[in-house]
């Protein structure tokens, strides 16, 4: 009979799917109230399964037919992670829209990356969103970047739910989450109150505290007498009782906590462990679901409110059966309905008011009053499950619609600038006050929730968040010129459009931007207006997003998310219907920089693409930045971190096909000032006429800690000295001259320029010369203040076994990391600190193998602080080397210059002189000089001027020169031109002829030829191939080197090599041997060199050459090494995830009586092996190895030829796999057999 019902179940659950995409995804358009509307976002730490909660709210909403895994282990994805590097990596990237409709109730879902990387993606979705959910690791908890999370939450003012996921694994405890273990105990009104056996004993005393009174009661054997307590609760109207520790008043860290409640009983609770989600994130928490079964017995819920158990049957979990909670189960649920009660009641007013009359509350009404204190922000309802096993999303889903704000719940305010010469204050904006408002306008978000804002946490204070928002609204207030409107939320066309662009996003019909609209209607053909550039537009085209797909929509109203194309705007542009309103609202909050690298095309000919993605990804993520080093003439990219920017480099491959190789990871270090310094600087330059006057007087000084990366400029000059109207040009110069900083060149952060005094011309003082006089007085502050350097600190927190405590101790006080906090949590360890971001570059690779691939670890930043004082020296050093450096080439270009201007007007009596210089610069072709074209024919007959000839730059061949003229007699004569010598296309060289005398009119107009152009070097020659298989690689007919050993074609030229390889490869000389050889003279010493090659990407070859001197041997080995290069078979260890990063198997070489043995090591390991080996092994570009050895290891040549053997014995397990498929039905001479017959071979 249950199957029958389940059968019954699952095809209404499929026939609602169906009706459900029949009526909303086939273009029926309906205006949907408010009440019935949803915007949520999905956010957590990384790994913490927020794409797989949305995979199963999209499956279970009807709104896809099947799910899949987040790291597409069944070739597809998961359906918002629709990126390929999404899927290789299995980490989200970019947030995705899409939108559901569950009981009834629209729900528009953001979800959102966990990394701290793409932390501007969790920025820009909750400043636009109503409600969030918050999801937690049921192992992990409440780990970095939950913090962060939950700081942008509260920087937004975001209502929010939690969901405990991942319950099905081990070690899995939501209790510990919740911050509870209980040890319950029950004593009924009216008990007898026992003895206190030792006053002074804080294991059997504990204190009340409540405003200033403090009580003290006893408590015997974990239970309390209520009689005395409860009564004296009543008399004084307790409302909530503080937790104390043990010993200590006010711990923030109970180990026993006491816990008062309204009813007849006390609840005493003991704390289990520091990552508890009331104890880190100072929450008020409660649960509404409780596990049934923990860890691999993981079956069901029990619904605390309506004390029924949830069981989720079906093949996916789609039907779900309620039943009655297992009877050793009923009395703690009935324990946590009391104390979902007494939290709720905390925060509450009506509830409250039932609980003290002793009144049971109903389940609709306690859902209401769970509403009431969510949508204050007073109190965080936790959910359980596990999606991966298809549990809980369902009651999750129900929480979201029962809890979570609509939009007419939320209040957004919006600025208005009113008329700005009339001030309602009856007072002029200062200089500070214009700066107060435009980093209120840039920072703060004004969108407020109908509710009093939560506690600020300690971690929340060092941002000032709730500080910035108060001060935001009193300088509004205050200033006069900027109003706060609310926006009216109401789903209708009575009030002007209004609506943010949050995201930015290329695609295959031009720029896709995301609205959320706050006010009024958008529609098809309806003209909006960028407020920041007052530029109209009409909206051609109306998409709603589900992932990266799009769904025309005619229009949209106030409270939904969608997308148009064809709009010229940035991330935090604010658009409008009525272009007479100076309107704006809030700005999304994006954090600045800390990594820096330099990035370049591997080929110029992808100079385009390179651009157009630079171009595109910093228009589309405002935390990517780029700039150009003149000096050291390179490309930098800025960004959150490493893995930003790996990341935007292989998109730059996948999507614009243009390969690019990225430097070292710099940091991005600030300059500030340590004491005040005084500043008075006269700019005059009046020579006559219209000159430059200025004059500055103030003091620089340092701003806190908490303000070292903000510049201020402050005008406190009384009388007008300085006019007004050239304020903004000195703050321009002031910002401009902090670019570049006194110590190494880095920018100039945490001062503020405080402008006493001045003067000025009435005819010379300009905007120009204020500027100038800014940035002079700043260099005067540059030479007499004291400076120093300051370094992002990143906050890191790591976690392994605990048997590996010892080691990732170590590691960390290596890169002078400072614990703040360790625990221990079952059989793994955790530790927080805060560490130098310059020392952690490359820790997580370090972290893997001392771990054994068992430890992970999280980093975000958390402040600037003063560099070392030896650090500084270092890189004051190496700053002032680069520079020298720099100045030395250019002293040197101008030398070569020089020459070659003092080479042409100097001629030989022959007719010409010889080019010889060629300079080279950034993507720019090589200049050469040729002869001079003609010479003298008679004495007095007129000479040539010199021919050019401009050497082929990246493929370019050698351009032609011009040859000389001779006259004589009023008649002309021409020569004609020889090209000079260059390097052309794939190292061509040649020598241009010499330019022929010019033939005149006259008798005597002949002159002799000039002398061609000097021949290129030898290594420049061109290649020309001598065997079948060069030809045809030169021709272009054989691409790869992996099809000439897929068809094992003899390689007898290592032209070969570097045709197809190019400068991808290095070579490493691994030893020079001096060896006696036996002759007819006697012995000789010979040298034998021992050199590796490779590309660090697949290919390497081992070479070995005996010569009478060492740079033949050198030069001999290289090129066996090249002939011996073969493609290395690489592969995984574990899940298939990203690239292939060791060998694919167990392989074993032997050379002698050396036997290497390379073993498949987990990704992170790196290469446990000796020097020689694990170059090899690096060359050849695996990662991650495990060798062993034995034999006469000492004997270099045979450690590294047994070395070279096991790594060749990986290309038995060659297959196609390693290049693009092809039919190669026959070997590459047969296929071409008629084009190697019609070019015969010529030598």
């Amino acid at each position: 009979m249950n199957c029958i019902v389940k059968t019954i179940q699952y095809a209404l659950f499929k026939q609602r799917a169906q009706k459900f995409q029949l009526r909303y995804f086939c273009g029926e358009a309906e205006t949907i109230p408010s009440e019935k509307i949803r915007n949520i976002g999905i956010s957590a730490h990384i790994d913490s399964g927020k794409t797989t909660v949305t995979e199963r709210i999209l499956y279970y909403a009807g709104r896809i037919k099947e799910m899949h895994e987040v790291k597409g282990k069944d070739q597809v994805g998961a359906t918002m992670d629709f990126m390929e590097l999404e899927r290789q990596r299995g980490i989200t990237i970019q947030s995705a829209a899409t939108y559901v409709h569950w009981k009834n109730v629209m729900v528009n879902i953001i979800d959102t990356p966990g990394h701290v990387d793409f932390t501007v993606e969790v920025e820009r979705a909750l400043r636009v969103l109503d409600g969030a959910v918050l999801i937690l690791c049921g192992v992990a908890g409440v780990q970095s970047q939950t913090f962060t999370v939950y700081r942008q939450i509260n920087r937004y003012n975001v209502p929010f739910i939690a969901f405990v996921n991942k319950l099905d694994r081990q070690n899995a405890n939501a209790h510990r989450l919740n911050g509870e273990a209980e040890i319950r105990a029950r004593r009924p009104c009216g008990a007898k109150e026992s003895a206190v056996t030792d006053v002074n004993s804080c294991s059997r005393r504990r204190r009340l505290v409540c405003g200033a009174a403090s009580f003290t009661f006893p408590i015997i054997d974990n239970c309390a007498s209520s009689n005395g307590a409860f009564s004296l609760a009543f008399a004084l109207g307790l409302r909530e009782i503080k937790k104390i520790g043990v010993g200590e008043t006010g711990s923030p860290y109970p180990d026993q906590t006491f816990v008062f409640s309204f009813a007849s009983r006390i609840t005493y609770t003991h704390r289990t462990c520091d990552f508890l989600l009331q104890q880190r994130l100072g929450l008020n928490t409660a649960f509404l679901h409780l596990p049934i079964g923990t860890e691999n017995n993981f079956s069901g819920l029990v619904d605390i409110i309506n004390q029924h158990a949830l069981f989720f049957d079906g093949p996916q979990g789609e039907i779900i059966r309620k039943d009655e909670i297992p009877k050793e189960m009923r009395a703690e649920s009935q324990d946590r309905l009391f104390e979902l009660i007494e939290h709720v009641s905390n925060v509450d007013d009506i509830l409250g008011d039932l609980f003290l009359l002793e009144k049971k509350p109903t389940a609709d009404q306690l859902r209401a009053a769970i509403r009431r204190a969510v949508l204050g922000r007073k109190f965080i309802p936790v959910c359980l499950g596990s999606a991966l096993k298809n549990k809980g999303v369902q009651p999750l889903l129900d929480a979201i619609i029962d809890y979570l704000p609509n939009p007419s719940e939320v209040e957004n305010l919006a600025n208005v600038e009113i008329d700005m010469n009339v001030s309602s204050a009856g007072c002029s904006r200062t200089s500070n006050e214009s700066r107060c408002l435009s980093q209120i306008r840039l920072h703060c978000g004004l969108k407020k929730h109908c509710a009093h804002s939560m506690a600020v946490t300690p971690e929340m204070e060092n941002l000032a968040i709730t500080g910035s928002v108060t001060t935001s609204l009193h300088s509004i207030s205050r200033l006069g010129h900027v109003v706060q409107e609310h926006l009216d939320p109401s789903r209708t066309d009575q009030k002007p459009f209004v609506g943010l662009a949050f995201k930015l996003e290329a695609g295959k019909f031009g720029q896709l931007t995301y609205f959320r609209i706050y006010q009024g209607r958008l529609g098809r053909g309806s003209a909006i207006v960028n407020s920041r550039t007052w530029k109209r537009t009409r909206v051609q085209r109306l998409v709603r997003m589900h992932a990266n797909r799009m769904e025309d929509i005619e229009e949209a109203y106030a409270g939904d998310i969608c997308a148009t194309f064809g709009l010229e705007c940035a991330s935090g542009d604010t658009f409008l219907s009525d272009a007479s309103r100076k309107l704006a609202l809030e700005n999304i909050y994006v954090p600045k920089p800390v990594v820096s690298m330099a990035i370049k095309p591997k080929s110029k000919k992808d100079a385009d693409n390179f651009l157009k993605a630079l171009n595109r990804f910093c228009k589309e993520d405002p935390t990517f930045h780029r700039e150009y080093n003149v000096e050291a003439k390179e490309v930098i990219v800025s960004g959150m971190g490493e893995l930003q920017l790996e990341v935007y480099a292989q998109r730059m491959k996948a999507e614009y096909n243009c390969e690019v190789e990225l430097g070292k990871p710099k940091v991005a270090f600030r300059e500030t000032l340590t004491e005040k310094c005084a500043f008075d600087y006269w700019h005059r330059k009046q020579t006559g006429g219209h000159g430059q006057y200025g004059r500055v007087i103030g003091v620089c000084e340092p701003l806190p800690p908490n303000q070292n990366l903000d510049l201020i400029f402050t005008d406190e000059c009384i009388g007008t000295n300085v006019p007004k109207q050239f304020m903004p040009a000195i703050d321009k110069g002031f910002r401009e001259a902090c670019q570049k900083g006194p110590l190494i060149g880095a920018p100039v952060t945490g001062i503020r320029f405080r402008l006493k005094d001045g003067a000025h011309h009435i005819v010379d003082s300009t905007e120009i010369a204020f500027i100038l006089t800014a940035k002079y007085a700043m260099n005067d502050v540059f030479s007499d203040g004291r400076w120093h350097i300051i370094e992002p600190v990143m906050k890191v927190e790591a976690t392994c076994p605990t048997e590996f405590q010892g080691s990732v101790m170590a590691a960390l006080s290596k890169r002078q990391a400072v614990i703040i906090s360790t625990d221990l949590i079952e059989n793994f360890f955790s530790v927080v600190c805060e560490a130098p971001l310059n020392c952690m570059f490359g820790f997580v690779t370090e972290l893997r193998s001392l771990t054994e691939g068992k430890g992970e670890y999280s980093m975000e930043y958390s402040r600037y602080a003063p560099l070392k004082p030896e650090i500084a020296e270092q890189l004051i050093s190496e700053s002032s080397r680069s520079q020298s450096e720099v100045s030395n080439r250019t002293s040197k270009r101008l030398k070569v210059i020089l020459s070659v201007l003092l080479g042409y007007i100097h001629m030989t009596d022959r007719g010409g002189f010889h080019g010889g210089f060629g300079t080279s610069a950034f993507g720019e072709a090589t200049a050469g000089f040729g002869d001079a074209g003609a010479g003298f024919g008679d004495p007095g007959v007129g000479f040539g001027e010199a021919g050019f000839g401009s050497a082929g730059g990246f493929g370019d061949s050698a351009g032609g020169g011009f040859g000389g003229s001779g006259f004589r007699g009023g008649n002309f004569a021409y020569s004609r031109g020889g090209s000079s010598g260059g390097f052309g296309r794939a190292n061509f060289y040649g020598s241009g002829r010499g330019g022929r005398g010019g033939r005149g009119r006259g008798s005597r107009g002949r002159g002799r030829g000039g002398r061609g152009g000097a021949r290129g070097k030898e290594g420049a020659k061109e290649w020309i191939p001598v065997t079948k298989l060069g030809r045809l690689v030169k021709d272009g007919k054989i691409k790869s080197l992996e099809e000439i050993y897929l068809h094992s074609l003899p390689i007898k030229e290592f032209e070969i090599i570097d045709f197809l390889l190019g400068e991808q490869l290095k070579d490493d000389v691994l030893k020079i041997m001096p060896v006696q050889k036996q002759t007819r003279a006697g012995q000789r010493t010979r040298f034998k060199a021992f050199v590796a090659i490779g590309d660090y990407n697949g290919h390497v070859g081992l070479g070995v050459k005996c010569s009478k001197e060492v740079a033949t041997a050198i030069r001999g080995a290289i090129i066996a090494a090249k002939l011996s290069v073969i493609p290395v078979r690489r592969g995984y260890w574990g899940n298939k995830i990203g690239k292939p990063h060791t060998v694919p198997c167990k392989v074993t070489g032997k050379c002698g009586s050396v036997l290497v043995r390379l073993i498949p090591a987990p990704k992170g390991t790196g290469i446990v092996s000796a020097p020689v080996p694990k170059k090899l092994l690096q060359m050849a570009g695996i990662d991650d190895c495990y060798t062993c050895a034995k034999g006469s290891t000492c004997t270099l040549g045979n450690f590294a030829k047994a070395t070279y053997a096991a790594i060749a014995a990986t290309y038995s397990y060659l297959t196609p796999d390693l290049w693009k498929g092809a039919a190669l039905s026959r070997s590459p001479y047969q296929a071409f057999a008629e084009f190697l017959k019609s070019n015969p071979l010529s030598v």
